[in-house]
Protein backbone atom coordinates (compact mmCIF):
# COMPACT_ATOMS: atom_id res chain seq x y z
CA UNK A 1 0.00 0.00 0.00
CA UNK A 2 2.90 2.27 0.79
CA UNK A 3 4.49 1.68 -2.39
CA UNK A 4 1.41 2.59 -4.28
CA UNK A 5 1.14 5.85 -2.75
CA UNK A 6 4.37 6.58 -3.11
CA UNK A 7 4.64 5.93 -6.76
CA UNK A 8 1.09 8.01 -7.42
CA UNK A 9 3.56 11.47 -5.95
CA UNK A 10 6.49 10.79 -8.13
CA UNK A 11 4.30 10.29 -11.16
CA UNK A 12 2.58 13.73 -10.03
CA UNK A 13 6.00 14.85 -9.37
CA UNK A 14 7.21 13.50 -12.70
CA UNK A 15 3.74 15.62 -14.38
CA UNK A 16 4.24 18.42 -12.55
CA UNK A 17 8.26 18.86 -13.37
CA UNK A 18 7.10 18.24 -17.38
CA UNK A 19 3.90 20.69 -17.35
CA UNK A 20 6.13 23.52 -15.52
CA UNK A 21 9.09 23.14 -17.63
CA UNK A 22 7.13 23.39 -20.82
CA UNK A 23 5.06 26.54 -19.66
CA UNK A 24 8.33 27.94 -19.03
CA UNK A 25 9.92 27.13 -22.19
CA UNK A 26 6.27 28.27 -23.99
CA UNK A 27 6.28 31.43 -22.28
CA UNK A 28 10.37 32.06 -22.79
CA UNK A 29 9.68 31.28 -26.49
CA UNK A 30 6.59 34.21 -26.56
CA UNK A 31 8.43 36.58 -24.74
CA UNK A 32 10.97 36.35 -27.13
CA UNK A 33 9.14 36.10 -30.54
CA UNK A 34 7.67 39.45 -28.44
CA UNK A 35 11.01 41.01 -28.72
CA UNK A 36 12.14 40.20 -32.16
CA UNK A 37 8.67 41.49 -33.53
CA UNK A 38 9.26 44.57 -31.40
CA UNK A 39 12.66 45.18 -32.48
CA UNK A 40 11.41 44.43 -36.59
CA UNK A 41 8.56 46.92 -36.32
CA UNK A 42 10.78 49.73 -34.99
CA UNK A 43 14.08 48.86 -36.67
CA UNK A 44 14.74 52.28 -39.30
CA UNK A 45 13.85 52.17 -42.76
CA UNK A 46 16.57 52.01 -45.31
CA UNK A 47 15.65 54.54 -47.82
CA UNK A 48 17.99 54.68 -50.91
CA UNK A 49 18.66 57.90 -52.51
CA UNK A 50 19.92 58.49 -56.07
CA UNK A 51 19.22 60.16 -59.15
CA UNK A 52 16.61 58.41 -60.61
CA UNK A 53 16.21 60.62 -63.47
CA UNK A 54 16.95 57.76 -66.06
CA UNK A 55 13.71 55.96 -65.22
CA UNK A 56 11.74 59.40 -66.10
CA UNK A 57 13.47 61.08 -69.11
CA UNK A 58 11.27 59.62 -71.76
CA UNK A 59 7.84 60.35 -69.87
CA UNK A 60 5.85 63.05 -67.81
CA UNK A 61 4.14 60.60 -65.76
CA UNK A 62 5.12 60.09 -62.29
CA UNK A 63 4.53 56.96 -61.94
CA UNK A 64 6.38 54.01 -63.61
CA UNK A 65 5.05 50.45 -63.00
CA UNK A 66 7.70 47.42 -63.79
CA UNK A 67 5.84 44.40 -64.86
CA UNK A 68 5.19 41.75 -66.85
CA UNK A 69 2.20 40.80 -69.31
CA UNK A 70 1.14 37.42 -67.92
CA UNK A 71 0.90 38.69 -63.86
CA UNK A 72 -1.94 38.88 -62.12
CA UNK A 73 -1.05 41.37 -59.47
CA UNK A 74 0.46 43.70 -62.61
CA UNK A 75 -2.70 42.97 -64.21
CA UNK A 76 -4.82 43.97 -60.80
CA UNK A 77 -2.27 46.97 -60.63
CA UNK A 78 -2.79 48.22 -64.34
CA UNK A 79 -6.72 47.63 -63.62
CA UNK A 80 -6.67 50.07 -60.12
CA UNK A 81 -4.32 53.23 -62.16
CA UNK A 82 -7.01 52.77 -64.80
CA UNK A 83 -10.20 52.58 -62.74
CA UNK A 84 -8.52 55.69 -60.51
CA UNK A 85 -7.51 57.45 -63.85
CA UNK A 86 -3.92 57.58 -62.27
CA UNK A 87 -1.01 57.99 -65.39
CA UNK A 88 1.78 55.52 -65.16
CA UNK A 89 4.34 54.49 -67.88
CA UNK A 90 4.24 51.06 -68.23
CA UNK A 91 7.25 49.48 -68.47
CA UNK A 92 7.13 45.01 -69.61
CA UNK A 93 9.64 43.12 -68.48
CA UNK A 94 10.43 39.94 -70.66
CA UNK A 95 10.74 36.54 -69.74
CA UNK A 96 13.90 35.00 -69.43
CA UNK A 97 15.37 31.37 -68.52
CA UNK A 98 16.89 33.80 -65.19
CA UNK A 99 13.92 35.15 -64.17
CA UNK A 100 12.19 31.75 -64.19
CA UNK A 101 15.17 30.47 -61.83
CA UNK A 102 15.08 33.37 -59.52
CA UNK A 103 11.04 32.53 -59.07
CA UNK A 104 11.73 28.90 -58.18
CA UNK A 105 14.98 29.30 -56.17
Amino acid sequence: MLSATMNSKVKGLIKAIVVYSLLIIVGTSAGYGIVLGYNKLNEPKIVLVGDYGEHFKNTDKKVVMYGTDWCPVCKRTRDFFAKEGIEYKSLIQKKTALHFRCIVN
